[in-house]
């Protein structure tokens, strides 16, 4: 009885380990193409033979490969051998074509096309593409894309999406896009889509993961008739969490009139959680070109310990569209944006161009412009909105700035700051010009206690920071620890007062002090920090 047991578990252990296949330039497809000396030549004669599940499809390392692969059985894996990178060179098409099978993994190899973002032409596909048409909303588990470099596509990088005909909410589980570098593509760097269907409740995808990825240069369509040059944009995904992601430079090229692209965002989701991400120098020809978005039908979702900066749109926007499905229960925490909104927007920014926002949560954030934007910017009315123990700074513009209509919109305990200028708020098409008269529009106030602190926040180097480039070491920014004698410090509002849970930590990862917290998205620790006590130091 053991020998037959055996007998069954090597059985399986095969089946499992599947088939190994080799492709060399130097290969031959007359070959068997089953070890490195009898690798074939050509994706080709790779595409032609029946793969089946567990197969594993090895790239020599530094050759180039032309053409698409098309990855047509469950839980094929992809990947480079030898020495270096192995390259698919797509030309003028799809590089990785993946059509309704699960578990896919492609690691350590680049996807390039022939994309030029200058006169528009070379190429009409996308790098790594996942697609499900099942119907009966059907899930496809497991994909993996890690360690690959995707350039020069005119559609996206990576893209995982679903459209089936019957419209249910099939697509894929279980993804995760790890250490990736998509840059220099048309539409998006990262991208997933859906079926979308304003009565659904349920979603197209879940259990994403989209971690350390750099997303880079990936301009627009100068065409195009969507939003075009986003970084990283998820759509249609329950449960999902990007981190420790960096995009710039994206969007430069979107002319699109009506919508404008992000560097990290997500529409119509559920429980997505955007942190430690830096997200700069983002750009559009129309509108937007933000940093970091929640937009159009998102639930549930969290913004925190995020940088955004230098973007010419806005830095944490909440955004909803028309026709999008209700947006509310966000929260935006412990993040910094200095200098965004140079043309579009401000630091923190609310918009409405169907259903009201509504239920949204901002806190201990920092929000520096000084680019002739608002630091605190509300296109339309919004309801049930709170601003609490945030430092708000404009040198160059208002503070805050919200047209009429406003329902149950409240600042608490929040900084206000103009760098040697003087208290501005346009609140509902009046001026306001002073924190008294601010309290008297039944602002920073709670009862008849006075909240809120008219005073420079006491940064080491207030609108100092600059480039990190690598999000897992956002302690770096130095320029916005806060002096030991800051006002900030034990000045803000305990947020459990409010039924809100603040979180575990502040911006640079240090664990919240028990009682009253700090003004701010970074606190003075517990513990006496070693970092300097005046800003006579170069600080990040």
């Amino acid at each position: 009885m053991r020998k037959v047991a055996l007998g069954l578990f090597f059985l399986a252990s095969a089946h499992c380990f599947g088939s190994s296949y080799y492709l060399s330039a130097k290969g031959d497809d007359s070959a068997s193409g089953k070890s490195p000396y009898a690798a074939w030549k050509t994706i080709g004669r790779l595409n032609s033979t029946p793969l089946a599940a567990y197969d594993q499809i090895n790239l020599r390392g530094g050759d180039t490969f032309p053409g698409t692969l098309y990855l047509t059985a469950n839980m094929l894996s992809v990947k480079s051998y030898g020495s270096g990178r192995a390259t698919i060179d797509a030309g003028s098409g799809d590089g990785i074509d993946i059509y309704d099978v699960a578990g896919a993994s492609i690691s350590g190899i680049e996807v390039k096309g022939g994309w030029n973002s200058v006169s528009q032409t070379g190429n009409t596909g996308s790098g790594i593409g996942a697609f499900c048409d099942l119907h009966g909303a059907r899930k496809l588990k497991g994909l993996r894309v890690t360690s690959v470099n995707v350039h020069g596509f005119q559609q996206c990088g990576i893209v995982f999406g679903a459209y089936p005909s019957d419209g249910s909410q099939s697509g894929y589980s279980g993804v995760t896009i790890s250490g990736c570098k998509v840059y220099s593509n048309g539409q998006a760097g990262i991208e997933s889509y859906g079926y979308f269907d304003p009565k659904a409740t349920t979603y197209a995808h879940s259990d994403v993961l989209v971690d350390h990825c750099t997303v880079y240069d990936n301009e627009g369509l100068v065409n195009g008739t969507i939003a075009s040059g986003n970084g990283i944009v998820l759509g249609q995904i329950e449960n999902a969490t990007i981190q420790f992601c960096e995009a710039y430079g994206n969007g430069g090229l979107n002319r699109y009139p009506y919508a404008g692209p992000v560097g990290i965002w997500a529409w119509d989701s559920d429980h997505v959680t955007i942190q430690n991400c830096e997200s700069h120098h983002n750009s559009s020809l129309t509108v937007d070109g933000d940093g970091f978005d929640l937009d159009g039908g998102t639930i549930n979702s969290v913004m925190q310990y995020n940088y955004s900066h230098d973007n010419v749109g806005a830095g944490l926007l909440i955004a909803e569209y028309n026709d999008a499905k209700p947006l509310y229960n966000l929260t935006v925490r412990y993040n910094i944006s200095q200098n965004d909104g140079s043309l579009n927007g401000g630091g923190l920014v609310l918009w409405s161009g169907g259903p009201l926002v509504h239920d949204c949560y901002l806190y201990n954030n920092t929000a520096f412009t000084s680019r002739g934007s608002p630091a605190v910017n509300i296109f339309s009315p919004v309801s049930n909105v709170y601003f609490r123990n945030n430092v708000i700074v404009s040198t160059n513009s208002f503070l805050v700035q919200a047209p009429p209509g406003q329902v149950n919109v409240l600042f608490q305990a929040n900084d206000y700051w103009a760098g040697g200028g003087g208290f501005a708020i346009n609140w509902n098409g009046s001026q306001v010009s002073s924190l008294n008269s601010w309290r008297s529009l039944g602002q920073e106030s709670i009862g008849t206690a006075k909240t809120g602190l008219w005073a420079d926040p006491g940064y080491l180097k207030l609108g100092g920071g600059t480039t990190i480039g690598d999000p897992s070491v956002l302690t770096r920014l130095t320029s916005y620890r806060l002096k030991l004698a800051s006002p900030m410090v034990k000045a803000g509002l305990p947020m459990s007062n409010v039924g809100v849970n603040p979180g575990p930590r502040d911006f640079f990862g240090s664990a919240l002090r028990r009682g009253t917290p700090d003004i701010g998205a970074t606190q003075v620790p517990a513990v006496v920090p070693a970092w300097p006590r005046s800003d006579s130091t170069t600080h990040l």
